[in-house]
């Protein structure tokens, strides 16, 4: 009550306000996104789920970051080399989710070069003749903490 007699327009519901403000606010700023690519991409080919990225355009992407989640669907031909990592182990993993896509052809299916916090969720290995790596890590890159889980084939 001496804060309320110091500052006269203090109210409880200020007080309440401020509150809620302090805690939610953090979660908006961290809230996770989730985009979608196909091979070729469609629509205004923007990552989102009715207008998926094509693989190039995710490849070029900075967006996706940790605590994103990239679903990836349909036959994937080209090779998902991703631009971006995630921001640390939890929640803070970028996750690149291929359970709804085949990967076919490329060589190597999926490349990563100095990526880190990446979680790869299993897809279907399609075949190849080309004797093609399923995941290249490049020559003389510094990648850590990558989970690989799932894929078949």
């Amino acid at each position: 009550m001496l804060l309320m007699k110091t500052h006269p327009k203090f109210t409880a519901k200020k007080a309440i306000g401020a509150c809620l403000f302090v805690l939610l606010f953090p979660l908006s700023v961290f809230a996770a996104n989730s985009y979608y690519v196909t091979q070729s991409g469609s629509g205004l080919a923007n990552g989102a789920l009715g207008n998926p990225w094509s693989i190039a355009a995710y490849n070029a992407s900075s967006q996706p970051t940790g605590g994103d989640t990239v679903y990836f669907s349909g036959n994937i031909t080209s090779t998902v080399t991703p631009a971006t990592s995630g921001t640390g182990n939890g929640t803070l993993r970028l996750v690149l989710d291929f359970t709804s896509a085949t990967l076919n052809t490329a060589n190597p299916y999926i490349k990563l070069a100095n990526k880190a916090y990446l979680s790869l969720l299993g897809g279907t290995l399609g075949a190849n003749d080309l004797g093609a790596y399923a995941i290249s890590f490049a020559d003389a890159s510094t990648s850590h903490d990558i989970t690989i889980s799932g894929f078949t084939g």
